[in-house]
């Protein structure tokens, strides 16, 4: 594998990010912030479907009744 000054620096830095506490610890939070915010987003998505699921079960029986009537 060819060796760069770079990828050496690089290298080196992922192991102390690796082996530093308080970097691991931000890292965690950091990811628990993420995991808790897509979740988050994906409750409001799955709301916002039933919203439009209901409108549009709403809409079928309206139109439902005004062919019933003739309406339509």
């Amino acid at each position: 594998m060819p060796k760069s000054p770079e990828t050496e620096n690089i290298d080196r830095l992922v192991k102390w990010y690796q082996t530093d506490n308080e970097t691991r610890k931000r890292y965690m939070t950091w990811q628990q912030e993420i995991d808790i915010a897509v979740y988050r987003e994906r409750q409001r998505a799955k709301e916002i479907q039933k919203q439009a699921d209901a409108e549009k079960a709403r809409a079928d029986r309206y139109e439902k009744m005004l062919r019933e009537l003739g309406k339509l």
